[in-house]
C-alpha cells in the first residue's frame, strides 16, 4: 500500500510538471488544462499524505480523508460543481486530512523523553484544523485572526521543536572492547566477542 500511495505521487506529479510545460509552450492554461492541472495537483497530496498516514492506527481516517478529499475535488471540477457549500466540504474535509498526516508524521519521530510535547502537538493540529473549518464555514470578516495565527505560530514551533529534540537527546551506545591474549575481545560488562573486518577504511587502498 506504502508503494501504491509513493508511486501515484510521482506519477501524477510528473503529470503535472507535463501539463504546465505543455501550457507554457502553447502560450498559456486553458479551461480543460487547469481541469488536468487541478485533477492532478489534488490526487498527488491525497497520494502523499495517505502515504504520511500509511502503517499507523491512526492514520486510517487520515487515508480515508485524504481519499476523499480528491474525490471530491476531481468531481468537482470535471462536473463543475458551483455549490459553495460543497467546495466548502471539500476544503473542510482536505484541512483534516492534511491535519492527519501531519499529526502522525510528528507521532512517529522517536522521542519517549516529551512526549507530552508530541501529545500536545496533536492538539494543537487539530485545533487549528478546527478553526479553519469553522473559517471555511462562516464569512471570512468574521474570523478569529489573532486565535488562529497564535495558534498557527505554535504550531508551527511545536513542528520545528520536536524534530531537533529528537535529534539532540538521541542515544548513541558505544561498545568498548579491549583485546585479550587468545585473540578474543572482552566488553566492560564481561562478554567475550570474536571480531571479523568486513571493511577497510576509505584512506586505504
Amino acid at each position: 500500500m506504502k508503494k501504491i500511495f509513493l508511486y501515484s505521487f510521482i506519477i501524477f506529479l510528473c503529470l503535472s510538471a507535463l501539463l504546465a510545460i505543455i501550457s507554457v509552450l502553447n502560450s498559456g492554461f486553458g479551461r480543460l488544462e487547469l481541469k488536468f492541472l487541478a485533477t492532478t495537483s489534488a490526487v498527488a497530496i491525497a497520494s502523499i499524505c495517505a502515504l504520511a498516514c500509511s502503517q499507523h492506527p491512526w492514520g486510517i481516517a487520515g487515508t480515508i480523508l485524504a481519499t476523499l478529499s480528491a474525490l471530491m475535488i476531481v468531481l468537482g471540477v470535471w462536473l463543475d460543481v458551483s455549490q459553495d457549500i460543497y467546495w466548502r466540504i471539500a476544503a473542510i474535509v482536505s484541512v483534516f486530512a492534511v491535519a492527519f498526516a501531519h499529526a502522525v508524521v510528528l507521532l512517529r519521530i522517536p522521542l519517549t523523553q516529551y512526549q507530552w510535547l508530541k501529545i500536545t502537538t496533536g492538539i494543537s493540529i487539530f485545533v487549528l484544523a478546527l478553526l479553519l473549518a469553522f473559517l471555511f464555514m462562516i464569512e471570512f470578516s468574521n474570523a478569529p485572526n489573532r486565535l488562529l495565527t497564535v495558534i498557527s505560530i505554535l504550531v508551527a514551533l511545536q513542528t520545528v521543536v520536536i524534530p531537533i529534540l529528537a535529534r539532540l537527546t538521541k542515544k548513541i551506545e558505544k561498545l568498548i572492547l579491549v583485546k585479550q591474549e587468545d585473540g578474543t575481545f572482552q566488553s566492560s560488562d564481561g562478554r567475550y566477542f570474536n571480531l571479523t573486518e568486513i571493511s577497510k577504511p576509505y584512506n586505504e587502498s
